[in-house]
């Protein structure tokens, strides 16, 4: 059990959550909080969820061929759970097998999909800009998670309208199983 003590930032809280349940494998986490920082965050629907993961492909921005960065765990997540996942990486490193590439974009043209999720692992000023290209790409991108972390008002802002955006906390390691389900019970 999380316990807060003091007043802390959200994003503070969400990050300590999203690590203990990765730190501790086969146990079952539950976890409430009344975030008032971030005033565009609603409480999760499963809807956010399902539409995330109706995709053909899937971009881990911020991917990391090192383990010990939540870049890697991310991606590794995607590929244990047998999705198309792709890291994006500027410096077009081999994650886990799979060539990174450089942008959402390269994705799209390599992939051939017509629809594409993002999950973000950046720090806010670099997912504000990765919004921009994803912008761009109108409804080509499906929906885009960002981790926790990612994101502070400002990235919030710069989402287009009618973009399915999940943020708030809400880790994909600690909620895509039940996205998954959600798709499975169409």
């Amino acid at each position: 059990m999380i316990t807060v003590t003091h007043q802390s930032t959200c994003s503070e809280i969400q990050r300590r959550f999203c690590r203990s349940a990765t730190d501790y494998p086969g146990f079952s986490f539950h976890f409430s909080i009344t975030c008032l920082q971030y005033s565009k965050i609603s409480i999760m629907s499963i809807e956010p969820l399902r539409q995330f993961f109706s995709a053909r492909a899937y971009a881990v921005v911020g991917a990391s061929p090192d383990p010990t960065k939540y870049g890697n765990k991310v991606l590794k997540w995607y590929i244990d759970h047998k999705l198309p996942a792709t890291g994006i990486n500027p410096r077009e490193v081999v994650i886990y097998g799979v060539q990174s590439l450089p942008s959402v974009s390269a994705l799209l043209n390599e992939s051939g999909a017509e629809h594409i999720s993002v999950s973000v692992i950046t720090p806010p000023r670099v997912s504000k800009m990765l919004l921009k290209e994803i912008n761009e790409l109108g409804d080509k991108v499906k929906g885009v998670w960002f981790q926790p972390g990612s994101f502070d008002d400002a990235t919030l802002d710069a989402a287009r309208d009618g973009l399915n955006v999940i943020a708030g906390g809400r880790c994909v390691l600690v909620e895509g199983e039940n996205g998954l389900r959600a798709v499975a019970n169409l």
